[in-house]
């Protein structure tokens, strides 16, 4: 909800604001996927990390999909005004 409420302060209204909201998940979940791997972590909120489940290189390429997916994501918004803020 936070998000679709930052996405609705920089202007953007409906759907767009669901994407940024979509983006910025995205963006923090990738991150969380790369940060057990960094730190060797085996559990997150009480439950094993995916680099525990999966191993290093699926928990990476994984996290690294999810970015490439969030920026495809926001570049159909055909609006650089997020990227002020994310880039």
């Amino acid at each position: 909800m936070i998000a679709v409420l930052a996405a609705r302060s920089l202007g953007f209204e409906g759907s767009n604001s669901i994407t940024c909201a979509t983006f910025v998940e995205f963006i923090h979940t990738a991150s969380l996927l790369h940060d057990d791997v960094v730190d060797e972590s085996d559990m997150r909120r009480g439950r094993a990390t995916a680099n525990a489940e999966f191993g290093n290189a699926a928990s990476v390429l994984v996290g690294d999909f999810i970015y490439t997916r969030a920026f495809q994501l926001v570049a159909q918004l055909e609006s650089l005004k997020i990227f002020k803020y994310y880039g």
